[in-house]
Parts: structure tokens; sequence; C-alpha cells
């Protein structure tokens, strides 16, 4: 659910660069390049972002339009895996912010968490510990500070600090209840992390709860049949289910199916997923006669599924 999010430290700053001057086609291009990389069109972004970079670079080669460019192509070319092009990009980037604004400015610390990220995707963790220390020196209890936090919290958890990770995530999910309002995105943000780590570790009791929260805060927020809050209650049955709570995650995932064939194509792997997640739970309930339908509806649908995209067949060799 979150890879590389805290990149969007960096989208959003784009109208504080933009000042006065009249030309802005260069931050026309950088948004559009930016929503074309959200959409997963990596083409369009890349030729958008630089464009909008070789235009910025009108302004002068240090002037802040082009850190904010060169900061978001880094953050395609690190979507991109080309991962020495995203440490250029992001290091020259970060000496532009120091220059232009200081070494305290929320753009520097943006930068510094991304190349945080760049050095997290290589599991080079000290490095992504130095620098997401160096972001939130900076951010302090920010709001801006919580995706650090959770990226910091993610880099001790990878190398079995749990301790050091736990409170981490703790801490991120305090700032963001006092700084947002009740059901805001980052509150739910927060809490999943904090969930899914204590799931990683075997402790779904401590999970639980936060689950229910996530899905009281969808439920608030986008609707008891949306999507969304069908995500965060599938966390909650599957961690039920988990404690062998059978009992309890049954309803939860009825009413998962209930909005899977509403809101979703048959062959969809969600549904699927819900059909064979229920099915196991009936079964552990001694309903082996429920289980069964589902358990074929599900097999079907998957080899639909299969049909549809069928795998690629592998490149010669040679």
């Amino acid at each position: 659910m979150r890879s590389f999010t805290s990149l969007l430290l960096l989208i959003g700053l784009s109208t504080l660069l933009a000042g006065e001057q009249e030309d802005k086609t260069w931050e026309r291009d950088l948004m559009a390049g930016e929503q074309a990389q959200a959409r997963g069109d990596w083409e369009n972004a890349d030729r958008l972002l630089n464009k909008a970079t070789r235009l910025a670079r009108a302004f002068g080669e240090q002037d802040a339009r082009v850190g904010k460019c060169l900061a978001s192509l880094g953050a395609l070319r690190l979507a991109q895996r080309r991962l020495d092009d995203a440490e250029t990009c992001f290091r020259d980037a970060l000496k532009i912010y120091e220059k232009e604004f200081s070494e305290k400015s929320p753009f520097t610390a943006a930068c510094l968490n991304n190349l945080g990220q760049l050095y997290q995707a290589q599991a080079k963790w000290e490095l992504a510990q130095r620098y997401y220390k160096r972001a939130l020196d900076i951010l302090k209890d920010s709001p801006r500070a919580a995706p650090v936090i959770a990226n910091l919290a993610t880099v001790h958890a990878a190398q079995k600090h749990d301790d050091e990770a736990e409170l981490l995530y703790q801490k991120a999910v305090v700032l963001a209840d006092r700084t947002y309002v009740e059901g805001h995105p980052s509150q739910f943000i927060a809490m999943s992390n904090l969930a899914n780590f204590y799931r990683s570790r075997q402790k779904p009791e401590k999970a639980e709860p936060l689950y229910a929260r996530a899905v009281r805060l969808r439920e608030s927020k986008n609707g008891a049949d949306a999507l969304e809050t069908a995500q965060a209650m599938h966390a909650l049955a599957s961690c039920l289910a988990a404690q062998k709570r059978v009992d309890a995650a049954e309803p939860i995932y009825r009413k998962l199916l209930t909005i899977c064939e509403k809101k979703l194509p048959p062959e969809h792997p969600a549904h699927i997923r819900v059909l064979e997640d229920l099915a196991g739970v009936l079964r552990r309930m001694g309903r082996e006669a429920e289980a069964l339908p589902m358990e074929a509806r599900a097999k079907t649908l998957k080899e639909k599924l299969q049909e549809k995209n069928p795998p690629k067949a592998p490149a010669p060799k040679g």
C-alpha cells in the first residue's frame, strides 16, 4: 500500500515555487508529468518531466524551479529502478534547495527524505537512516514529518529493530491524530502501518483495534459500501481469522463479498480472494457444505481471469 508514498512530500510544493513569472509552461508540464506518473503512464511522464526541466533551466541552472523538476524526475527514475539517475536528480535538487532556501527548509527535507527512500530501495539501511534523520531534524513534529517517521520505522523493521520501529510507528499515529481532523487519510495510513507491523510480528491482538478503527474511519469518510472501506474490512477480517475468531470474521467476509459483487467485476482478484477467504473460514467452522460451492466459484473465476491474462512467455535467451 505504501510503496514510495513519501515522494508525495514534493508533490504539491509546485505552486510555492511558481512566483510571479510570466511563463508557467514549465509548471504545466511538471504537473502533467506528475499526473502521468501517478497513472502509471511512464512514457508520457518521462517526456513531460524532461521538458519541464529543460524549460525551468531558462530561469538559471540553480533556480528553485529546476530543483522541483529534478526532484519529480528523480521520483520517476526511482519508480523505474533507474537508481543512479534518481540519485543524481535528488542530489542536484538538494544542492539547489540548500542554496535557494536553506539547509533547514521543508524543500530540503523533502529531498533528504527521497534520498532516504532511494537508499532504502537498495537495502542500504545506514544511509537511509541517516537521510531520514536529517529530514526529521528539519521537520520536527510538523505534519510533513509523519511519512518520514513511517519510512524510518520501516527501515528499523527491516533490520529487526522492533522496539525502535514500534515506537516510531506509534509516534506517527499520535502525530496524525494531533494534526488532522478525524477521518483524514493520513490517520488511516499511520494506523495501517502500525497494524501491519503488529501483524507481521505475529501480534494480531495488537493489530485488531487499529484495523477496527481504520474501518470506522473509512465508513465515516467513504461510506459503508465503498471499496476503500472494503480494503480496511478485509484487513480486520484477516486479523480476526488469524486469532481463530472465525465467528467474528465470518460476517465481515460476507459484507465484503456483497461489496465486491456490487463494485467489482466477477473475475477481479480481490473478489476471488474474498471468496477463498470466506470459504476457508467456513471450513474452519466445520461448515464444509457451504464452503464447497464458494471454492468452486472461486476456482472458475480464477480460470477465467487466467484466460483473460495468460502468463507471458519468457524472453528468448541469447
